[in-house]
């Protein structure tokens, strides 16, 4: 009873939003991103993926007496085999913090990289205002939005534009942002990913700024819900700066 149930209501979600998601498409067409609310590109961003995940369950099931064990295998896999539709609110969670905790291990290895690019600046003044923010961010703490802001030309030219950017950067980067390493145009991937965080972004500000979303809507955003229910009211704030810089 409690796998069908799974199936039934995971099924039903999944539909409403591929019609969501096909109505989307020519709204696209038609009138471009601009007018998109956040939900809107979230789910186009995730609805591809995870027609492409979902898809082998939903043909093997219609073939016949295959549900009999398509089923309870995809039930007893559903990381692997079903897409968050068919997830539990604790298996959401806990999927989620998971794929934060691998893409934490890249942060480490990141800032090496950022560090080591510190002598490369030529311009004195933002060197010497860079490798402070570089200082702060090692020991613990958090630079000020305007700080980063002002050294934002780092990361127009050299050193840090993603023309700049060696293999181990490129590694990390991906890494961090849940992109695999192995497919090509890695550089064209990562502009892609910055735009969407940057659609995302201003979508936030015209609806009223982080404060009016949602905790799943937030999780999504920085992908570690746990985090979001523990910390919420702290994390707003930090959230607040981070739409700024973007």
């Amino acid at each position: 009873m409690l796998l069908y149930r799974v199936f039934k209501n995971g099924t039903k979600e999944f539909f409403s939003d591929l019609g969501k998601y096909m109505s989307l498409l020519k709204k696209q067409n038609l009138d471009g991103l601009n007018n998109i609310k956040r939900e809107e590109i979230q789910l186009i961003y995730t609805m591809p993926k995870d027609l492409l995940k979902i898809s082998p369950v939903l043909l093997i099931s219609m073939l016949p007496f295959t549900n009999y064990f398509i089923f309870p295998l995809a039930y007893y896999f559903p990381r692997q085999l079903l897409t968050y539709h068919f997830w539990t609110l604790e298996q959401r969670a806990n999927f989620m913090l998971l794929d934060h905790t691998k893409r934490f291990k890249h942060s480490r290895p990141l800032f090496y990289c950022m560090e080591t690019k510190v002598n490369c600046i030529n311009d004195i003044y933002l060197k010497r205002k860079w490798n402070g923010i570089i200082a702060c961010l090692g020991s613990g703490g958090h630079p000020t939005t305007e700080s980063v802001i002002s050294c934002g030309t780092l990361f127009e030219n050299s050193p840090y534009s993603l023309e700049e950017l060696g293999d181990k950067h490129m590694k990390e980067l991906l890494g961090i942002h849940g992109l695999t390493i192995w497919r090509p145009f890695r550089r064209q991937r990562l502009i892609e990913r910055g735009m969407l965080i940057k659609r995302m972004d201003d979508a936030i500000v015209k609806e009223g700024g982080i404060t009016n979303m949602s905790e799943e809507s937030l999780s999504w955003r920085i992908k570690s819900y746990e985090y979001v229910s523990a910390k919420y009211e702290r994390l707003a704030p930090t959230m607040d700066h981070v739409v700024c810089l973007s």
